[in-house]
């Protein structure tokens, strides 16, 4: 049990030589055997400027230490510093603690309880075969959906091998209506910027990460291996899909093909984003908090488009 007590006319402490650490990394989770970037945000809470100082990364593997002397923090002000040395992630928890020592050269700043910060990584490893399809609903119209396009795409560069990603556009001029529909009746979708994982589950676009990496590791109860010609000449395109089932399964199978388009532009009106992260009030999102509202189209570029539907929504029957 802990007990205190509150005086407002307490003194304040006041530390010549104060620095505290906030610590992380890109994500609280990644595949087994990735490795993990690790940065800090040291603060200067004392009275004097700090010069210099090191960091120390502990994890299951052991300790390093990382010099900082060519660096200057006036009092109340912050710097950002990634570490050197990452974080190789083991499947499970992954314990990492992150230490301020040697302020200024001393062996201890004037307080110590904000020096340090421990954090754990999630590592998992992956189905074989195993990719995770997830839509995303969308519209250039939609003041929250760069929230959207800042999360799809930090997942396509996360895990490119393993997460399929669609936005599937409604009322601008790259809405595909069959999917728009489709989407937005899936049970659950409430609203937009909504993620569909595997049409089954929805979630914000900022909670994605968590179900995907659930998913991924089951297997698959079948995999496909696809490909393509293209005939400039005719402008026809000749897909060939094959699917290799783990499992003898039964009843209504389905196979659902689409296209999807990335670097989509476009000058009109209808290709310009709203932004409600615009000016900062809403917080940082990937950028979109220094960008205007509407983003004029010329600054917009589109990832992860569902441009065309070669089966049915619902997929091919039989």
């Amino acid at each position: 049990d802990v007990s205190y007590n509150y005086d407002a006319q307490a003194e304040d402490l006041n530390f010549n030589i104060d620095a505290s650490i906030a610590s992380g990394a890109d994500g609280n989770f990644g595949i087994t055997g990735t490795e993990k970037q690790v940065g800090a945000i040291v603060t200067n809470e004392g009275a004097m400027t700090i010069n210099g100082f090191s960091i120390e990364l502990e994890t299951s593997a052991g300790t390093s230490v990382q010099k900082f002397n060519t660096i200057s923090i006036a009092p109340g002000a912050s710097e950002t510093v990634a570490l050197n040395n990452t974080v190789t992630l083991t499947e499970g928890s992954n314990d990492v603690k992150v230490s301020l020592v040697n302020i200024n050269g001393l062996e201890t700043d004037e307080n110590l309880c904000n020096n340090s910060q421990r954090f754990v990584l999630q590592g998992f490893t992956p189905a074989d075969n195993k990719k995770v399809f997830v839509e995303e609903g969308t519209g250039t119209w939609c003041q929250w959906c760069p929230r959207g396009d800042v999360f799809m795409n930090l997942m396509t560069e996360r895990y490119p091998d393993r997460f399929v990603g669609v936005a599937v556009h409604n009322n601008d001029p790259m809405m595909v209506g069959e999917w728009n529909t489709g989407l937005v009746n899936t049970p659950g979708f409430t609203g937009f910027p909504g993620v569909v994982v595997a049409r089954e589950t929805v979630v914000d676009p900022s909670g994605l990460e968590a179900p995907f990496v659930t998913r991924v590791q089951s297997m698959p109860f079948a995999y496909l291996e696809h490909g393509a010609e293209y005939n400039p000449s005719t402008r026809e395109l000749t897909i060939e899909v094959t699917t290799h089932f783990n499992f003898a399964l039964s009843g209504d199978l389905r196979l659902f093909v689409a296209l999807t388009e990335d670097g989509v532009t476009g000058t009109t009106a209808g290709y310009a984003q709203v932004n409600a992260y615009a000016g900062g009030g809403a917080g940082v999102m990937g950028g979109y908090e220094l960008l205007p509202s509407p983003v004029p189209a010329s600054q917009m570029v589109y990832n992860h488009v569902g441009r065309a539907l070669l089966t049915a929504h619902g997929g091919m029957v039989g």
